[in-house]
């Protein structure tokens, strides 16, 4: 049960995926602040990946 939940919540993706997922938790869940945990251990990769996802959210305000 725990990991169903877990995956509900969890976003992984091209940005595309990861923005859709992200607008449709969203419109399931009310917030204000995001923690990110990323397991991704070459630092080049996971400095990308923020990246991308700071990109991605940037994206979902604009269209605000």
């Amino acid at each position: 049960m725990i990991v169903n939940r877990m995956s509900e919540i969890t976003l992984i993706g091209s940005p595309k995926k990861v923005k859709e997922d992200l607008k449709k938790l969203m419109s399931r869940v009310q917030f204000d602040e995001i923690m990110v945990n990323s397991y991704i251990y070459d630092e080049k990769a996971q400095h990308y990946s923020y990246e991308l996802l700071a990109q991605v959210i940037k994206e979902i305000n604009d269209e605000q």
